[in-house]
């Protein structure tokens, strides 16, 4: 899950916790461990590099069929020389199925509906607190990790969380320890 209500003692909402807001504290956390000299990650110690990937010239309904079969949320799109063209996500799809019904048109290609945003990509020599800013300030909920114009791999909100997760504890435990 991506967030959670957040209800008080009576059973009132009051809120969403979501993966922002643990990324919002996360982060706080770093930025002054960072200022303190504490060892901040580049992209490539935490990237996913094993991706599932689809084909600018793929039917849009068979990669919808591919990104709902293997349960993500959006995939890459290379060409075959391994070279980044967009992404394909849920949003994207649900603009493409839109248009299939509104227009009443069979399948189309992905790199028809693709999103093209270079400002979503990222570099293996990226720092964690920078991706982190990145996804603050974004909607995106991967940024897609390149080479020149190869994907080598991709950085997702999660994979961000999971490395601020493990340095704060860090942090939290140094806290501890030295104040006993």
């Amino acid at each position: 899950i991506s967030g959670a209500p957040v209800v008080n003692p009576d059973g009132m909402f009051l809120g969403v916790f979501s993966e922002k807001c643990c990324m919002n504290s996360l982060t706080t956390a770093l930025e002054i461990g960072s200022q303190a000299g504490m060892f901040v990650p580049r992209v490539q110690t935490f990237m996913v590099s094993e991706l599932v990937t689809l084909d600018p010239g793929m039917d849009v309904f068979d990669a919808i069929d591919h990104i709902l079969e293997h349960r993500i949320s959006g995939a890459p799109v290379i060409n075959a020389a391994n070279e980044y063209q967009g992404v394909f996500s849920e949003k994207t799809a649900m603009k493409a199925l839109l248009a299939a019904v509104y227009d009443q048109l069979p399948g189309t290609s992905v790199s028809h509906y693709m999103d093209l945003d270079r400002n979503r990509l990222v570099t293996e020599e990226d720092l964690l607190l920078d991706v982190a800013h990145r996804f603050q300030q974004t909607p995106y909920r991967r940024f897609p990790v390149l080479r020149g114009n190869k994907l080598v791999g991709q950085v997702s909100r999660r994979d961000v969380l999971r490395v601020e997760q493990r340095l704060a504890m860090g942090i939290r435990k140094h806290v501890l320890t030295t104040n006993d």
